[in-house]
């Protein structure tokens, strides 16, 4: 499920409509400039920092930001270093062998920026996030997934959620209710199946979607989040009845027929597409979806709720959450602090920028404004509505190495070809693939 994350990270890379982009190289390395925040807007030293993201596609909100931070800053240049992720990725682990990143650089929380953190490549931010408010606009929960040590290594950009989404039309077509408890859920799918419609579109080729939709399962079953740290903690393992019985809600499910026939051979543009164009009643995912809702042809239908409760376990305050990507600054440059005052620069008027822009659905900060004024979909504000919620986040196990999580996720996906695999083995081959890669 670690992978799942990956997968996630890269779609909502892609999708989100809020990260940065633009163009442009370069990196910086040397001494540290030992100036304070004020001594660095106040200098009229020339100063160049180069910011690496991946590219996204969607400029305007951070084009925005950089051009205001430029002007009132004429001794700045931002110099963004726009790369396809791959290419992001790679640049990132071979600045890290030689011992150094670019001034700035998007991040992704948990396992995936801790060998930078371990390394002492990045600077601590706390000092800007207890600035001028900073911390407090920031959703519950959102900026542990960025704390080493007690420490703030990164400030993000995006928090996604999963949540059920649905299609009211279809739902009144067939004269059935929303699901509420996952029993509910394996039901209705009954119900849609037999009338001819497509109770759930998901995308398992890349298997990842299989993970995050067993992520909100195994949340509930276990009566809210912690499972996954109890594994690591040693204090759990995968043959707990907890998980077991997951497996069997999950593999439930597959039997009632809620997913396309040959859905490991359906991609993630497909899948979503057939719940966007109304050929699927529902749909579970990451709320980074809302990207694509200006291309939705059911738009007027599609509405949001919470995952179910499973075995009358859960709260619907407690989510299943993908931490975003982050900004996080060199501790190696020539000018980190003030690169950390273009991180706390672009994080207070990131919230105003991405609301003005209509991206702002899906940032890890919160909303001043009225987003039905603003002109924001019903179901954007629904969206927006889950985020109000938060009490509890289970991160989708941000700590488990990639070779666990890929494993995990095949074994999953494996449940979709065969469902009537005994749940204890499914526990044996998560518990055996983590084993083997610890």
């Amino acid at each position: 499920m670690r992978q799942a994350r990956s997968f996630i990270v890269i779609t909502m890379v892609f999708l989100l409509v809020f990260a940065l982009a633009a163009c442009g190289s370069g990196d910086n390395t040397g001494t540290t400039d030992k100036a304070s925040g004020s001594d660095a807007q106040s200098s009229s030293e020339p100063i160049t920092l180069t910011l690496q993201t991946p590219v996204t596609g969607q400029e305007r909100v951070s084009d925005k930001i950089i051009a205001d931070y430029q002007a009132e800053h004429p001794n700045v240049t931002i110099k963004v270093d726009a790369l396809d992720l791959g290419a992001h990725n790679v640049k990132l682990n071979t600045q890290a062998a030689a011992g150094a990143l670019s001034d700035i650089v998007v991040v992704n929380a948990g396992a995936a920026m801790q060998p930078y953190v371990d390394a002492g490549l990045l600077a601590p931010l706390d000092d800007i996030l207890s600035k001028d408010g900073l911390k407090d606009t920031f959703l519950p929960l959102v900026l542990d997934g960025y704390k080493f040590n007690d420490q703030q290594y990164a400030l993000p950009m995006a928090y996604n959620l999963t949540a059920l989404f649905y299609n009211k039309a279809l739902f009144e077509k067939i004269g059935a209710e929303v699901p509420k408890t996952f029993e509910e859920l394996v039901e209705v799918s009954k119900k849609f199946k037999e009338a001819g419609i497509l109770p759930i579109a998901l995308a398992e080729k890349e298997a990842w979607t299989g993970g995050l939709l067993f992520g909100s399962v195994l949340t509930r079953q276990n009566g809210g989040p912690g499972f996954i740290k109890d594994v690591l903690d040693g204090k759990r393992n995968f043959h707990d009845p907890d998980f077991v019985e997951s497996i069997k809600k999950f593999e439930d499910l597959i039997k009632a027929g809620a997913f396309q026939e040959g859905v490991t051979a359906v991609d993630y543009y497909t899948g979503l597409n057939q719940f966007l164009n109304g050929e699927a009643a529902m749909h579970i995912n990451g709320t980074w979806i809302s990207a694509a809702f200006p291309t939705a042809k059911a738009i007027n239908d599609l509405r949001v709720t919470e995952f179910p409760t499973v075995n009358g376990k859960g709260q619907i305050t407690d989510f299943s959450a993908g931490p975003g990507i982050a900004l996080a600054v060199s501790s190696k440059g020539k000018h980190t602090e003030q690169a950390k005052d273009f991180v706390h620069y672009y994080m207070k008027h990131f919230p105003g920028v991405s609301l003005d822009m209509d991206n702002a659905i899906g940032i890890a900060q919160r909303i001043d404004g009225d987003l039905k004024a603003k002109g924001y979909s019903e179901l954007n504000i629904q969206i927006q509505e889950l985020f109000t919620k938060i009490k509890r986040v289970e991160p989708v196990d941000a700590n488990l190495n990639a070779a666990t999580s890929e494993s995990h996720n095949k074994t999953l996906q494996n449940l979709f070809v065969d469902p009537d695999v005994k749940p204890e083995d499914v526990a044996k081959e998560y518990q055996d693939a983590y084993e083997a890669n610890k």
